[in-house]
């Protein structure tokens, strides 16, 4: 997304008002043709092309921030753009909706700093992330360089208060919400967004609360599976991992319990699964059994 910071916010204030209303001020036309090109051909309503714009504007911190913090569209709004997101996620059928993938990817996005997503997209390649910033750093001059940020504009510590903000806002229970009737690639999508909110443990007995245990226990295997619904299998039963490594076994559910040692064995069988998601589900594992 190729916009100064005064572009990115008008956007995001379109868009938020395009959550809201079927029209906008004629005044407004420019803007509103910047979101049309950004929206795709598929958006039919306000609504629809609100909710795209704002999973592309999600790419900025800026606005990750912005909509974890409460932005609204106007003084007047009764709820909050991110509050707005959530009511439409809980929707009747909003999973089978061609805004699904597009409230997938904005919660997902608000859950992760661009750096660990940067670091995501080197796994498996014959580079890593450092080699290629030095690469890069090889060809620019001194004043490019100094110009280059030395630190990530996202700290973790801004990513946790993000995944608190989310998990109070009841954004975990839409994503679960969600999934009923969803495609594979927002199914996948979801895991990997509640996958990441799970990281924090001080959120894990929200998720839980909110369905999200039961949600990934209940995603099954099915035959011939492809590439997206591998990975959504082992993003959901890490996120079962994950939730189970801290919490008290004594505070679920029967089925819960019982319900969460076959995709935690599943893991740990699992191959082509990393090093963590096999440590995390042996911590799961354990932590059941005591």
């Amino acid at each position: 997304l190729d916009a100064n910071e005064g572009d990115v916010m008008d956007l995001l204030q379109i868009a938020s008002e395009l959550l809201n209303e079927d029209e906008t001020s004629s005044g407004q036309s420019d803007l509103i043709a910047k979101t049309s090109q950004i929206a795709t051909t598929q958006a039919t309503t306000s609504i629809e092309r609100g909710i795209e714009v704002i999973g592309y504007l999600c790419s900025k911190t800026q606005v990750k921030e912005e909509l974890a913090y409460g932005f609204k569209c106007g003084l007047n709004a009764k709820q909050t753009t991110l509050e707005r997101l959530v009511e439409v996620a809980n929707a009747p059928c909003a999973g089978e909706s061609i805004s699904a993938y597009a409230l997938a990817t904005t919660f997902d996005l608000i859950a992760v700093s661009n750096e660990t997503l940067r670091k995501e997209a080197f796994e498996g390649k014959e580079i890593s992330m450092e080699q290629y910033d030095e690469l890069q750093l090889l060809g620019k001059t001194e004043e490019e360089k100094e110009q280059t940020p030395k630190t990530p504009d996202d700290t973790p510590k801004s990513v946790e208060e993000r995944i608190h903000r989310l998990a109070n806002a009841n954004v975990p229970r839409a994503m679960v919400k969600l999934m009923d009737g969803a495609s594979e690639t927002t199914i996948e999508k979801l895991t990997v967004g509640l996958n990441r909110i799970a990281i924090d443990a001080s959120v894990r007995g929200l998720l839980i609360q909110q369905g999200v245990l039961s949600a990934c226990i209940k995603i099954e295997e099915v035959q011939n599976p492809s590439d997206i619904q591998k990975n959504t299998w082992r993003q959901a039963r890490q996120c079962v991992a994950k939730l189970l490594v801290t919490t008290n076994p004594s505070m679920l559910t029967t089925s819960q319990r019982i319900g969460a040692i076959k995709p935690l064995i599943q893991l740990i069988r699992d191959s082509d699964a990393s090093d963590l998601q096999h440590f995390e589900s042996l911590l799961a594992i354990t932590n059941l059994a005591s």
